[in-house]
């Protein structure tokens, strides 16, 4: 169905309402004579999104938990998927978001048994983890492991770009600013000018960068970035408002 196709593209874009709402227009007669593997992303991209919406929503424990076991039982029933390496992820943010950081860990410990994306992937995971519970050194040696790891294929390098960011966003909130400055511009200059889902965040990270070595006009302009030319990604647009309406008061410019 349309709506199955539409659906899976917002939630690769981070739109999970979104998909959740074209998910609910499938009509059930359309369903009929579905293949096997359509069935199993039906199930898939439902559980995702469920997945994403709680996470977007992480202080509810009981959505958590109700998502965590939706991925989970898509897995069970497709032991084979190729989704397989994303429902460990997201069981582990699910179980992040909740404080279970033990738990998680083994589950983002599974990620690093598949090809090197995976395993980069895995410590990226894991430093955004600890940087979200506040241990920012740790975080940075995380994302400094995912970016030592030797691999060098597209997808390798894809997943090491994210945990540069990880690190840079790390090294900024140890004060070290002017590091974090340099590592963000570095992963711009390599990057493709049109590769919106990495340069929202980037400028994002570039920001908080220049917040913590004290640049705040500097910040603005990486911020006002995000708004202006890298919004399509609602998360890091969301994040760039919501630092900008800080910082403008921060220079003294609350209109």
């Amino acid at each position: 169905p349309q709506e199955l196709r539409t659906a899976r593209n917002l939630l690769a874009r981070g739109r999970s309402s979104d998909a959740l709402e074209e998910l609910a227009k499938i009509d059930a007669d359309s369903l009929n004579g579905l293949t096997s593997l359509m069935k199993a992303d039906l199930d898939y991209i439902t559980a995702a999104s469920n997945a994403q919406a709680a996470l977007l929503d992480a202080g509810n424990r009981d959505r958590l938990r109700d998502a965590g076991r939706e991925v989970l039982g898509f897995a069970s029933a497709h032991p084979q998927s190729f989704r397989y390496y994303r429902t460990r992820e997201l069981v582990g943010d699910l179980l992040a978001a909740s404080g279970d950081t033990a738990k998680a860990s083994e589950y983002y410990e599974q990620l690093a048994a598949g090809p090197p994306a995976m395993k980069i992937r895995a410590a990226t995971a894991r430093g955004r983890m600890l940087l979200a519970a506040g241990d920012h050194a740790g975080a940075v040696t995380a994302f400094e492991q995912a970016e030592a790891i030797d691999a060098s294929d597209p997808a390798s390098l894809e997943q090491k770009r994210l945990a540069s960011l990880g690190k840079a966003r790390g090294l900024g909130r140890l004060g070290k600013g002017s590091e974090a400055i340099a590592v963000v511009n570095e992963l711009l200059n390599g990057a493709n000018p049109e590769d919106a889902e990495l340069l929202g965040p980037a400028y994002n990270a570039l920001g908080d960068a220049h917040r913590a070595a004290g640049r705040l006009q500097d910040a603005v302009l990486a911020y006002l970035t995000v708004d202006l030319v890298y919004n399509t990604n609602p998360s890091a647009h969301a994040e760039a408002l919501a630092k900008l309406a800080e910082v403008w008061e921060e220079i003294g410019q609350p209109e």
